[in-house]
């Protein structure tokens, strides 16, 4: 099998780039309207520029003091809320604004809605993420928000909490068509905590092959768990055509954190 290398490019510059994304571009949030809770964006979406129309997130409260969360029955678990024009209305029954204005109310959001989730889980990226979709649906974000209980309209700031993991190969001189890149993922989960907006990366019993999505001609992009990405390990797998896979090696070891963007490129 040959052997190719994959260089890192401008990590200090780079680096910043998914992190910005999350935390810039912050809107007003409009005056209290009553009812139902809905919730407005503050900052650009997960793995790419802006929320879609259609993207679901999952709410938890609590209006304890502390702004605790219990295992179950809190005053939200797990609320569907779909984002629609410029913020995000529960699908079906939403969270009531808390009568009890004597404490705050916290509010948590995670990206993306997942079904029967508890103030801690588990996460884990798609192996293909080929297709818009897949790829951002793995890109795992995290919100919290205190604000005043009377509050109908809550602004939601979500930070990434993997590492996007963009490769150039233009310089390798393929035809885009003739050709596909797969990332080993040696961490492929990790164990999300809502409460404390941390997650922990988790090891594959096997280690998947994570198709990675075109990002235009000759341009990839993944979302990986934190972790070291080793210049002794196999890193990647370059298929041209039909024949036998070519292991893509780093030179240099590199660190996947949490909110960053990093950017290979394949030569």
């Amino acid at each position: 099998m040959r052997n190719i290398s994959i260089g890192l490019y401008n990590w200090a510059v780079l680096s910043l780039i998914l992190l910005v994304s999350c935390t810039s571009e912050n809107q007003t949030a409009e005056e209290s309207t009553g009812g139902p809770v809905s919730f407005m964006l503050q900052g650009t979406r997960a793995g790419d520029t802006k929320f879609d129309t259609g993207d679901a997130i999952g709410v938890f409260a609590s209006v304890n003091p502390s702004g605790t969360l219990s295992a179950n029955s809190n005053y939200a678990d797990n609320v569907k809320y779909v984002y629609s024009g410029n913020r995000f209305i529960n699908a079906g029954k939403g969270i009531e604004v808390p009568k009890d204005a004597n404490n705050d109310a916290t509010y948590y959001a995670v990206y993306p809605f997942k079904e029967n989730i508890k103030p801690n889980f588990e996460f884990y990226v798609n192996e293909d993420q080929s297709t818009y979709d897949a790829f951002t649906k793995s890109d795992l974000c995290l919100a919290k928000t205190v604000i005043a209980p009377t509050e109908a309209l809550v602004p939601l700031k979500f930070n990434h909490m993997l590492s996007r993991v963009l490769v150039d190969a233009s310089s390798i001189g393929l035809y885009p068509g003739n050709y596909r890149l797969e990332l080993l993922a040696y961490y492929s989960g990790v164990k999300a905590t809502v409460e404390q907006q941390s997650v922990t990366s988790v090891s594959a019993a096997t280690v998947p092959h994570i198709k990675m999505c075109e990002d235009g001609a000759n341009h990839f992009k993944a979302i990986l768990p934190p972790q070291t990405l080793n210049a002794s390990d196999v890193v990647g797998l370059l298929y041209i055509d039909n024949d036998l896979p070519i292991s893509v090696i780093l030179r240099d070891n590199i660190e996947l954190v949490s909110g960053t963007s990093v950017e290979l490129k394949l030569r």
